[in-house]
């Protein structure tokens, strides 16, 4: 398999950087294909991500959870959550990724940032999970216009996305999972095996799920 680069500590915490100096998101998108790759590995961070895919098929995964989800939808990854992305179907797709970091996230009230999920597909069917769908989409735009002023009104949108994905969490009656353990676990391999053995870990650990 080959893996998209990107920074990461020796546990796989991902490295993020701003979109643009003083703006508080990372915005990128991640193309799978014959001609570029077919996997993002094992990561993690301190801030939830969004993701909504643009084209084909992509499966998100973390240590107990696996979702594959459409051209049109998205999905939110937990915070301090590892997970891993692959293509499927005809192994060709892409997804635009949103993370708000967390000098924005911050500046609201601890409890607000407690999601009882590990992952929540976003679904257009849904009207609360549309207007997250919604809000990616206009982000979207202005990452790909990039205009005077963009910076800014990435801002204002970020407060709407954050606003919406409160209003959702808040209304979901999902029952809180104890899923803890195995993201831990999955992190401390991580550092295991960069400490013990000092090599790439690769998409096949994604095995190690179901253990």
């Amino acid at each position: 398999m080959i893996n998209k680069p990107f920074p990461t500590t020796h546990n796989r915490e991902e490295l993020i950087t701003p979109l643009s100096p003083g703006l508080p998101l990372t915005a990128y998108v991640s193309t799978f294909g014959s001609d570029t790759y077919d996997c993002i590995d094992w990561h993690w961070h301190s801030e939830p991500q969004y993701c909504h895919v643009l084209s084909g098929q992509v499966c998100f995964r973390t240590a107990d959870q696996s979702l594959t989800v459409s051209q049109g939808g998205g999905v939110i990854i937990r915070p301090k959550l590892a997970h891993m992305s692959t293509a499927t179907g005809e192994k060709s797709a892409s997804y635009f990724c949103v993370v708000p970091h967390m000098y924005f996230l911050s500046n609201f009230p601890q409890y607000l940032l407690q999601f009882d999920f590990s992952m929540l597909a976003l679904q257009t069917h849904d009207e609360s999970q549309n207007q997250i769908l919604q809000d990616l989409k206009r982000i979207f735009r202005l990452f790909g216009e990039r205009g005077f002023g963009y910076e800014l009104r990435l801002y204002s949108e970020l407060f709407l996305l954050w606003h919406n994905t409160l209003t959702l969490t808040t209304d979901s009656q999902t029952s809180p999972r104890d899923f803890g353990w195995q993201n831990e676990r999955l992190i401390a391999i991580f550092s295991y095996l960069h400490h013990h053995y000092d090599h790439p870990i690769h998409c096949l650990i994604s095995h190690l799920k179901s253990i």
